[in-house]
């Protein structure tokens, strides 16, 4: 079965590279623009990672990703982001990818989270 994976970024041209990339290598994708619609679409497609950017208009990722962990606790997230991991506090998430990246890098990321998660389960 494929994994899903919602991928929530503000910028079209990343969400459509990072929707590629994972398209091809196997995974089924969901991508959303607005942040504030995030928590709904995780209860309505159940994906089993979520691709965060964190610098967004109206909402800083950082702030949904905690909702998203209160609310699904198990359900791994990851930061794909232009901040350093200096400026941002990636430790209570479940990976972090620096913009620009490398494919082989986010699906390794990918791959070691969703890993991770199932072993808990």
């Amino acid at each position: 079965m494929k994994k899903k994976v919602l991928v929530l970024d503000d910028d079209k041209d990343t969400l459509k590279t990072i929707k590629d990339i994972l398209l091809k290598n196997g995974y089924d994708v969901i991508t959303l623009e607005e942040p504030k619609k995030c928590i709904k679409k995780i209860k309505e497609k159940k994906p089993n990672i979520v691709l965060l950017d964190v610098l967004m208009p109206n909402v800083l990722g950082t702030e949904l990703a905690k909702m998203i962990k209160v609310e699904f606790k198990k359900l791994p997230v990851i930061y794909v982001t232009i901040l350093s991991k200096e400026e941002i506090d990636y430790k209570k998430v479940d990976g972090y990818v620096k913009k620009p990246f490398y494919i082989k890098d986010l699906l390794r990321i990918i791959e070691k989270a969703t890993k991770k998660c199932e072993e808990q389960n």
